[in-house]
C-alpha cells in the first residue's frame, strides 16, 4: 500500500438533539421582564441571565398548566367548566405533587372585599380542623 496509514480512531458519538428552549420571549406566557423582576426580589440574587429567566418562565408556565389540569381532574363534573379555589385546594390535599403548597393554599379562603356577599369556600368533609379557637 502506498501511503495509507491505518489508524484506529475512536468512534464518533452520536449527538442527541436537545429539546429546544423557546427561541424568543414571545414564545413565553410570562414576559421576561416580569419574571426577571420577580426573581430579583430575592435579596441574594443580584443579576439573572436571560437564558435563566427564559427557563424559569417556561417552568412556571408548565407548572401552572399541570396544576390547572390536576384541579380540573378534581372537578368531577364534565359540565362545570369553571375552576374554583376549592378545586385547587382539593388538588393540593389529594395530589402529592402539590403537597408543598399546603401552607400557601389554606383550606378556607376569604374571597376578598366582596366576601360579605359571598361565603368562604369550604373544603370537603375530610379537611383538617380550623385553626380558630373554640370558646
Amino acid at each position: 500500500g502506498g501511503g495509507d496509514a491505518t489508524t484506529t480512531a475512536a468512534p464518533k458519538r452520536k449527538r442527541v438533539p436537545k429539546e429546544k428552549a423557546p427561541a424568543a420571549a414571545t414564545d413565553l406566557a410570562f414576559t421576561v421582564a416580569r419574571v426577571r423582576r420577580l426573581m430579583k426580589r430575592d435579596p441574594e440574587i443580584k443579576t439573572v441571565t436571560s437564558d435563566a429567566v427564559v427557563a424559569v418562565s417556561k417552568a412556571t408556565e408548565l407548572f401552572i398548566k399541570a396544576f390547572a389540569e390536576a384541579a380540573r381532574n378534581n372537578v368531577g363534573s364534565d359540565t362545570r367548566r369553571t375552576l374554583m379555589y376549592r378545586d385547587f385546594w382539593q388538588t393540593v390535599d389529594s395530589d402529592d405533587r402539590f403537597e408543598f403548597l399546603v401552607d400557601v393554599l389554606p383550606a378556607e379562603r376569604s374571597l376578598g372585599p366582596s366576601a360579605g356577599t359571598q361565603r368562604a369556600l369550604v373544603p370537603p368533609d375530610n379537611a383538617p380542623p380550623s385553626n380558630s379557637a373554640n370558646a
